[in-house]
């Protein structure tokens, strides 16, 4: 089987290796050139296990291509660019059409395409006559994790325009082959489904958020809570309710937004969806606040920023806590960042701030430490840095930083969802 990933986004290369480690022959094709061979060159999220040294030495079976004509002796042809909100807020979809129509201009009619991009519920039907064999498949990847999430997958979703009708055969086999359960049902169910997680997921950090900031004003410890919390059943060891700074990223804020935009346009109820929105904005914030007031009583000379990327195993920073810091102190205040992964997009416009090699040129002369990304590797560090430093504020939402460390020193460890003296 010969099966084309059209968009070499993270998505399309996440997917197209993992179906190569299944043994399908994989055309990665893509009509953006640029991103094309930045992929084909190993230029791609370092954050991304197995990926960057796949793609330094693909095997034959592997190739890239930005030649549509090759479109042609495929016997499948997956839709796989990420798509992200536009400034109103609107999922931009004009590359996965873009996608779709120069696919269907070069397969046969019976060539399966499946839109396998983040678009929301109506759009593949309302595209469909594109192509008579157009389908739908729902992707759960998660940044740091899109290949193994890929090569793994634990279900599939898919729609199709009638769910009674069998699945074309180039789709079926593509399906079975990696062995999870399969679950089929029309465009519109598959595509709230996708929604309907990433709306579900937020929701649990929602409300592990809220309760842990309520936690710290009751005098109660969130991290407490937490644990007792796994090990009920309904909620379990998985479950989303490490609190944190809101919702990062951009995948499960643009879905909120979808959910919201779609309830207000057909007349449902989108409190929930807003609130979601409102108290995410309110979390992310939370390091800003801490600082604000540390700044008012006048604490504040040198500040370090320990992370840019929104979350490890990735380097998107989009939804960080990191960068918004810098930019939003980075005129007033001396500031110094280190992220493992991600490098500091034009500093000179920020002449305060600048960006260390190492984490401990990073810490060294810093009266606050922001930890905005929760790297494990900053742990030792900073555990050294609190026994032989001075004065030293760490604001530390992730509970990076074990208090005993801090315990008998002159350091203050501000943590979310626990009392702060």
């Amino acid at each position: 089987m010969k099966v084309a990933f059209a968009g070499m986004s993270h998505l399309g290369v996440c997917m197209s290796i993992a179906a190569h480690g299944w043994g399908v022959d994989v055309l990665g094709f893509d009509v953006d050139a640029q991103r094309a061979n930045r992929v084909a060159s190993g230029d791609f999220d370092a954050a991304e296990p197995g990926v960057v040294e796949f793609l330094t030495s693909p095997p034959a079976r592997f190739r890239i291509t930005t030649d549509p004509a090759e479109l042609a002796g495929v016997d499948l042809v997956m839709v796989t660019v990420d798509t992200v909100l536009d400034d109103s807020g609107e999922n931009d979809t004009h590359e996965v059409v873009e996608l779709i129509q120069t696919a269907a201009s070069h397969v046969e009619r019976h060539v399966p395409i499946v839109v396998a991009s983040q678009v929301r519920p109506g759009f593949t039907r309302s595209h469909s006559y594109l192509h008579p064999e157009l389908h739908y498949f729902m992707e759960t990847l998660i940044f740091g994790r899109g290949l193994d999430r890929a090569s793994r997958p634990e279900r599939y979703i898919v729609g199709c325009a009638d769910p009674t009708r069998s699945l074309p055969r180039a789709w079926a086999d593509y399906l079975a082959v990696a062995g999870c359960p399969i679950h089929v049902m029309s465009y519109e169910s598959a595509e709230l489904t996708k929604l309907s997680a990433n709306f579900i997921l937020a929701a649990n950090i929602t409300a592990a958020n809220s309760l842990a900031d309520l936690a710290a004003r009751l005098g109660a410890n969130w991290q407490h809570i937490e644990a007792a919390l796994r090990d009920d059943q309904r909620i379990g060891q998985k479950a989303y309710i490490s609190a944190g700074l809101g919702i990062g990223g951009a995948n499960l804020s643009r879905d909120l937004h979808g959910i919201r935009d779609m309830a207000n346009r057909l007349g449902a109820d989108a409190h929930l969806a807003e609130t979601m929105l409102h108290h995410s904005d309110y979390m992310r914030n939370w390091v800003l606040r801490v600082i604000t007031d540390i700044r008012q009583r006048g604490q504040l000379t040198r500040l370090t920023v320990l992370g840019l990327a929104y979350k490890p195993g990735t380097q998107s920073m989009r939804g960080g806590a990191g960068i918004d810091l810098v930019n939003l102190l980075g005129s007033s205040v001396t500031v110094v960042v280190h992220d493992p992964e991600v490098i500091l997009p034009d500093p000179s416009a920020l002449a305060m701030v600048s960006q260390a090699r190492t984490v401990d040129q990073s810490l060294s002369g810093s009266d606050v430490i922001a930890i905005t990304t929760p790297y494990p590797a900053y742990r030792e560090a900073l555990r050294k840095h609190i026994a032989t430093s001075a004065g030293t504020i760490v604001v530390d939402p992730y509970r990076v930083v074990d208090p005993s460390w801090a315990a008998g020193t002159s350091t203050t460890l501000v943590q979310l969802g626990v009392v702060n003296d």
